[in-house]
């Protein structure tokens, strides 16, 4: 079920991406086969919405997945390859909400004003202001322009 708010960017063909809690830690590859001529309303806890079915076949599904199982499916509507993002908890506004964030140069962090655009699952376009491979703080509250910072890294135990 699509709400009616974004249904218009959906089309039969695009790519889908399907995980659920019965077959965690995999990803599956769909497709949209088909959307409803009809919308209906669909009932949650704070009211109603409007949603559209579609329906969607996953591409090459293993005997984990069982029918009768949920999912949750992400359509992608577009994709632009060419697009920088900056994590969100690595965004700040001043209080005149002027955007930026700290970058790590060298052993200093240095705050670098930005400008963002369109807002995506894992971060904020960002139009001007940093560069590819810019290494960027974050969470940066507590660090300040020019103070000394040090790089960490988490290391995964096998």
């Amino acid at each position: 079920m699509v709400n009616e708010a974004v249904i218009s960017s959906i089309q039969v063909g695009q790519q889908a991406e399907i995980t659920g809690s019965g077959f965690p830690g995999q990803t599956f590859s769909g497709i949209v086969q088909s959307i409803s001529e009809e919308a209906q309303q669909s009932a949650l806890a704070l009211g109603q919405e409007v949603v559209v079915e579609v329906v969607v076949s996953l591409e090459d599904p293993t005997a984990a997945v069982k029918p009768g199982f949920s999912a949750k499916v992400r359509i992608i509507t577009g994709q632009d390859d060419g697009v920088l993002l900056a994590p969100y908890e690595a965004v700040r506004a001043s209080d005149n909400g002027d955007e930026y964030v700290y970058r790590m140069v060298g052993r200093r962090a240095v705050r670098s004003p930005i400008r963002t655009g369109e807002e995506f699952e894992t971060g904020l376009e960002v139009v001007s202001g940093l560069h590819a491979g810019d290494a960027l703080i974050l969470n940066p509250d507590a660090v300040w322009d020019g103070g000394i910072v040090t790089e960490k890294k988490e290391v995964s135990q096998p």
